[in-house]
């Protein structure tokens, strides 16, 4: 039989306790330090299975005192083929992973997707944003640090192919940031200079309104 959330997350706390080599005192305490007034016997009323259900906060900071993703505790991905996400729906841990941070809908026990997939979408497409900006980010950063050292080589190849890989990132963060804009979704505070060289370049009309972060 599948395994429910809170039976998994008491399964992941004793074994991650144990193998950061806390006892059920100390893990108590770190939770208290946290908001959560917690101590040795809350945290053996989990593990022992007594204790039925967590809040989110709960959740949250047994995450950050054991130093993991939250979703950690709540998935056995790798461990098990199903979790009882739902009480009497068992389905793969790495779909409820996909429902969770916005990459897939919900499903049923035969895998079919479930719900108004209109709203669903419109509603996740913060998630999905954010998820790719880290990667843009860091992709622009990349390029332009690829530029700082073809420039001072001074190849004017390499010169040209960093500045085209330059080119090429910036506008695919500038798209995630109109994509941001037509959803009414705020970014988060970027270098100016990398929003002025989107300007420059014909990437962004403007930006104004948008956060920026002031170099130097």
């Amino acid at each position: 039989m599948a395994a429910g959330p809170t039976e998994t997350i008491a399964r992941k706390v004793a074994d991650l306790r144990e193998r950061k080599g806390l006892t059920k005192q100390e893990l108590g305490d770190a939770l208290t330090e946290l908001g959560v007034s917690w101590n040795r016997f809350t945290v053996s009323s989990l593990e022992n299975g007594k204790r039925q259900n967590l809040s989110v906060t709960e959740w949250l900071a047994l995450a950050r005192a054991l130093d993991v993703a939250p979703l950690t505790l709540l998935l056995p991905l790798g461990e098990a083929d199903e979790i009882e996400v739902l009480p009497g729906l068992p389905v793969h841990p790495d779909l409820v992973r996909q429902w969770i941070v916005g990459e897939e809908q919900a499903v049923n026990e035969q895998g079919y997707t479930v719900g108004d997939s209109v709203f669903w979408s419109r509603h996740t497409e913060p998630l999905r944003l954010y998820s790719r900006l880290p990667v843009a980010q860091e992709a622009v950063r990349g390029a332009k640090s690829a530029l700082r050292i073809a420039e001072s080589v001074g190849r004017e190849e390499a010169v040209t192919r960093a500045r085209e890989a330059n080119v090429g990132a910036l506008r695919q963060l500038a798209d995630i940031l109109k994509d941001m804009s037509g959803a009414s979704i705020r970014p988060p505070a970027l270098p100016a200079s990398w929003l002025d060289e989107m300007v420059e370049l014909g990437m962004l009309d403007a930006v104004h309104g948008l956060p920026q972060v002031k170099e130097g």
